[in-house]
């Protein structure tokens, strides 16, 4: 009998407990929202805004001027026909020789039954290769150099 007083007391105060303790919470939470309204706290309109406008830079900044780039090596590859120079993502040079839908049939060096074929997206671009000793640009003369104020070396970062 005095189990059962005690079990029904308890159970009673336990429930009394977690219905205070839900009000509290509510409370807390209007406090909070209030305090969050007046102390001009960011509402889920800024959120919106502010997520969307970093999307909008990163399309602006990353993958626009990639899709540029991207339709230009297009065009390149597009444009190359039989007999011009191009250059590999490898840094090889070669001569377009045959043309496929996926690939090119490009000659290596200057023996003339090596060719090998080099897929499209493999391609840079077209460019002939400096075949001669020569420095790519022409020294400038003494006289030219002279007349240059000269620089002082710097140390440092800057």
């Amino acid at each position: 009998m005095i189990l059962s007083l005690l079990s029904g007391s308890l159970n009673g105060s336990l429930a009394g407990a977690a219905e205070a303790a839900t009000q509290a919470a509510e409370a807390a939470t209007t406090a909070s929202g209030q305090a969050a309204q007046s102390s001009g706290g960011f509402g889920p309109m800024f959120w919106i805004i502010y997520i969307v406008g970093l999307c909008l830079l990163f399309y602006f900044f990353a993958i626009r001027p990639n899709k540029k780039r991207e339709a230009e090596r297009q065009a390149v590859k597009e444009s190359i026909k039989l007999g011009d120079w191009v250059v590999t993502t490898g840094g090889l040079y070669g001569k377009v020789v045959n043309v496929y839908q996926d690939e090119f049939m490009v000659e290596f060096g200057t023996n003339k039954s090596v060719t090998i074929p080099v897929r499209k997206e493999e391609i840079l671009g077209v460019k002939e290769p400096n075949l001669s000793n020569a420095p790519a640009a022409a020294p400038a003369s003494a006289e030219e150099v002279a007349d240059e104020p000269k620089k002082k070396k710097k140390f440092g970062l800057f």
